[in-house]
């Protein structure tokens, strides 16, 4: 599958999964997802076989995010992001939570009291970005 199909796919996903609760350490669409849940779903469905734990603490280590990324993903920078690339965010003052860019300043992600949900990257979440990823 050419890159441009995987970043298709994986927000064809993500769009197919909005409105499912959020549960932390999610996995299962048919249940719930957090963030890192609906993150591998969409790795699934762009055939990135993405292999990522699901025994972290509520406050995840955000060396272990940063970690699976730099497996699976490129770092580029904000100004390339395109639909279909991943968004690392800090939620307080580490990064520990991420979402999947849909193109036209639009991501899709999954947290605590909205489950997935399609959002506009307005300041508040613009300002949380601290890198941007492509899968390889």
């Amino acid at each position: 599958m050419g890159l441009l199909n995987r970043k298709a796919a994986a927000v064809n996903r993500a769009r197919e999964l909005l409105g499912v609760p959020w549960v932390h350490q999610g996995r299962n669409p048919s249940l719930g997802l957090d963030c890192v849940g609906l993150l591998v779903e969409c790795a699934k469905a762009a055939d990135v076989a993405a292999d990522v734990p699901s025994d972290y603490p509520r406050v995840v280590d955000p060396q272990i995010i940063v970690d699976h990324l730099d497996q699976y993903c490129i770092s580029i920078p904000y100004a390339e992001m395109q639909a279909g690339d991943i968004l690392l965010m800090r939620w307080r003052t580490v990064p520990q939570h991420v979402g999947l860019y849909t193109g036209n300043n639009y991501m899709i992600h999954s947290y605590q009291g909205h489950g997935v949900t399609y959002q506009e990257l307005i300041p508040f979440w613009q300002e949380r970005v601290i890198n941007v990823y492509r899968f390889i």
